[in-house]
């Protein structure tokens, strides 16, 4: 038993297929559904290549995404670390919702 569930969190490995917020509910993979309290859904990543024309894996070995860590990420470091001084980095970020949206924070006060 992991700590969590010693704490009473359920702990769920399976594909969630359907998100209810008003029913506060998951349909599972298997058919079975799940209520909750509090949800956190941890979809992984990957990159869509078919979900911007003429975006594909030929043209991130030249323009990186770098949403994903490893290779993505050392490509696009330096690509930056060879640009002369003023140039022009341009980031894009994908549509909501988000796997890890911005977390705003404030100064303690």
């Amino acid at each position: 038993m992991s700590g969590l569930q010693r704490e009473g969190v359920s702990v769920v490995a399976q594909a969630a297929v359907k998100v209810d917020p008003q029913a506060r509910s998951i349909g599972l993979a298997d058919g079975s559904l799940v209520g909750y309290d509090r949800l956190v859904l941890a979809p992984g990543i990957d990159m869509r290549f078919d979900a911007l024309p003429g975006y594909d894996e030929a043209a991130a070995a030249r323009m990186p995404h770098a949403w994903k860590a490893g290779e993505q990420t050392i490509l696009l470091r330096r690509q930056i670390e060879a640009m002369d001084d003023g140039g022009v980095v341009v980031i894009a970020v994908p549509a909501a919702p988000l796997r890890c949206p911005p977390r705003l924070t404030s100064a303690p006060a």
